[in-house]
């Protein structure tokens, strides 16, 4: 059917179909070879890498768990670890080693260097020391003038050294790009600057003269093994040597630490002492592990306390400027406002501070105590950890440590380290919220209450409130941070409101009837009246209130029980208690007389007593005290003698009125009747003749 030039040109297709085919043949063939080639390799570096992660793993266990030969065994064989270490130090601080960058001229020009930097440092500070107290500005004045400059001036003269030497490690690491050693040297020669410059600084801010000096000496011991160590991670020391000098030298410094700490324990501080004594355990330990051939970690135990005693130190100092910072400007600036704290101590005045009473100008300061100091201490257990795994380049370890999750229930919680230390910082950070928020109501409400006749705030309510929401948002907060599904809340929720909705009936209408308590029907400090029982509120919960009676006892109701007995609040609206105090007189006896004899003398016995007892407001009110006519009593005339008296100090004057009333009637022969009655005798009549 086709053409001779159709036959072609169909060949010529089959031809070019058949090529086509040919190729992704081969091209299909090629592609499954190399995706074999390729899943072998990926397997095999998948091997390597398993072999890696294993072999690095039991070196890494094997440089704490795995001991060398213990000391006492080196000493039997000494000349050859002897031998075997000179070879080790020949070999790596050789001249000659022109591949290692601990080769001996580069070691010597890192020491000469740091040697430099520490005699500059040295020198500065002693031409500043020196020159200050000359200098004609407000500085150089106020060290003329004061001797407390005279005593610590040595102190001072460290604490600038060890700080000018910091700064030039600084200076040098910022320059040094490439050379390894400078820029670990410097790293760590920096460590030690900040642990004997936080420690010297410490010491200066809180004591002075021999305190200072015996402070300074309790941590001598162990800052110079600390500086022996960090030299050794320096110079990469050899395990050989380290072995060989590591265990004498712990020895000696643990000894010398035991006698410093003998001498000097009488004149340091509690904290010093305490610090000092936590770095002679440490040292125990360094001393016993070496000896037992666990060298490395003794060494890592060294490394982890200094980094320790400097984060501490660090924050001790930050405690104590704050502390100067408080009384020397927190307290000057709320003594300016004379109308407040006349009159107030200073350890009163501390104590309303610690109360938040003036929190407008504390806040600062009260965000550093409450809230920064704690999160710091916190920290610094987490970050010497880090820095201590740092040391020995274990920082990727110890971070994937802290991150991974030791509690991983999938769809219900996960907690890692890190979510715990987030946890316990926010927790500070909600606590100082809720300090501020409460704090900042009170003051206002006492303002406000300051304009309404003195009377007291009530905020008994509003503070639990704010403590619901508060601590409410930080549990939401965890939850969140815990990876606690939405929907296993709700869950939970739900079985738990049906659960306590019945087992805690009782409870949910004690907590009903103290909010309702707590809307101002009842206020912390006034007097109420429940079945016979008088007090004064003490404090207002959910499920009781608490009533200090005037005999000393303290009697809890129920909130619910409040209620059902009709308590009577005798100071919601006044601190005065209406008395009648009932007398009788003679019949025949004028009023007008016993009115005038009563009040007279009462009058002049209150007199008498408001010039002898200083109270804040009258014992009784402006209406005075008045005498009115009662009823006819069998045997008298009934009388009430009233007065408004203030509800505390009812009971003790009540006392005292009515023996008043019972002198003035004496005294003016007015007769006081007592129950009397009249019997009539009736002679029995003869009886009746039958």
């Amino acid at each position: 059917m086709l053409t001779q030039e159709e036959q072609e040109i169909r060949e010529d297709c089959i031809i070019y179909a058949k090529a086509l085919r040919n190729n992704y043949v081969r091209l299909y063939n090629r592609t499954k070879a190399d995706e074999r080639h390729y899943k072998e390799v990926a397997d095999r570096l998948n091997e390597l890498n398993d072999y890696a992660q294993t072999q690095y793993e039991k070196l890494r266990r094997g440089v704490i768990e795995t001991a060398s030969k213990d000391y006492f065994t080196v000493l039997m064989s000494l000349p050859s670890h002897y031998k075997r270490g000179a070879n080790n130090v020949k070999e790596k601080y050789s001249p000659l080693s022109a591949k290692s960058d601990w080769r001996g001229p580069v070691v010597f020009f890192v020491s000469v260097l740091i040697l430099l930097y520490m005699a500059i440092a040295s020198a500065l500070s002693y031409l500043l020391i020196m020159l200050l107290p000359k200098l004609p500005i407000r500085l150089g004045r106020y060290i003329r003038e004061h001797r407390i400059y005279q005593d610590k001036k040595l102190m001072i003269s460290y604490t600038l050294g060890v700080a000018i030497f910091g700064v030039a490690l600084g200076v040098v690491r910022s320059f040094v790009k490439q050379n390894f050693l400078v820029l670990m040297a410097t790293s760590y020669m920096f460590v030690f600057a900040w642990l004997f410059f936080v420690i010297i600084l410490s010491l200066t801010i809180r004591h002075s003269g021999e305190k200072m000096r015996h402070g300074l000496a309790s941590y001598i011991p162990f800052m110079l093994m600390a500086f022996f160590v960090i030299i050794m991670r320096i110079v990469f020391m050899p395990s050989s040597i380290i072995n060989l000098i590591f265990p004498p030298i712990m020895l000696c410094a643990t000894i010398w630490q035991i006698f410093n700490l003998r001498h000097h324990r009488k004149h340091v501080a509690t904290s010093d002492l305490v610090f000092s004594y936590v770095s002679l355990v440490t040292m125990i330990f360094a001393t016993i592990s070496s000896w037992a051939g666990y060298t490395i970690a003794a060494v890592e135990s060294m490394v982890w306390w200094t980094f320790q005693l400097a984060f501490i130190q660090t924050i001790a100092c930050i405690r104590d400027i704050a502390a100067n910072y408080e009384q020397s400007n927190v307290l000057r600036r709320i003594r300016a406002k004379k109308y407040i704290t006349a009159g107030i101590s200073d350890s009163q005045l501390l104590a309303k501070m610690r109360n938040g009473d003036f929190v407008g100008l504390t806040w600062f300061y009260d965000f550093i105590r409450i809230t920064l100091i704690p999160i710091l201490a916190i920290f610094s257990i987490l970050a010497s950890i880090f820095c201590e795994a740092d040391f020995f380049n274990c920082a990727q370890l110890c971070r994937d440590l802290f991150e991974t999750d030791f509690v991983n229930i999938p769809d219900t919680i996960q907690i890692s380290l890190m979510k715990l230390y987030v946890a316990g910082v926010m927790f500070f950070v909600f606590r100082y919220m809720l300090y501020v928020i409460r704090s900042s109501y009170r003051v206002a409400k006492d303002r406000h209450a300051a304009k309404q006749n003195n009377q007291q705030a009530n905020i008994t309510l509003a503070n639990n409130i704010l403590a619901i929401l508060v601590w409410g948002f930080y549990f939401v907060f965890c939850l969140v941070l815990f990876n606690v599904p939405k929907s296993g809340i709700s869950v939970i929720s739900a079985g738990l409101a049906t659960g306590l909705g019945f087992a805690m009936k009782d409870l949910l209408e004690n907590f009903f009837y103290g909010i309702s308590l707590m809307t101002g029907r009842v206020r912390v400090g006034d007097y109420i009246d429940c079945a016979g029982t008088f007090g004064r509120v003490e404090s207002i919960t959910y499920q009781s209130t608490q009533i200090s009676t005037l005999d000393g006892g303290t009697v809890a109701f129920l909130n619910k029980s409040l209620f059902s007995q009709n308590f009577r609040n005798l100071t919601r609206t006044t601190n005065y208690a209406f008395v009648k105090v009932p007398i009788g007189v003679a019949y025949g006896t004028s009023i007008d007389q016993v009115r005038k004899v009563l009040i007279d003398h009462l009058n002049a016995f209150y007199n008498d007593y408001k010039a002898n007892h200083k109270t804040n407001r009258p014992m009784i009110n402006d209406k005075g005290f008045s005498v009115v006519f009662n009823d006819f009593g069998d045997s008298s005339v009934d009388l009430f003698v009233t007065y408004w008296v203030l509800v505390e100090n009812r009971i003790v004057f009540n006392a005292m009125v009515k023996e008043q009333i019972y002198k003035a009637l004496n005294n003016a022969g007015i007769e006081i009747p007592f129950p009397q009655r009249d019997l009539h005798v009736i002679a029995p009549t003869a009886p009746a003749e039958q």
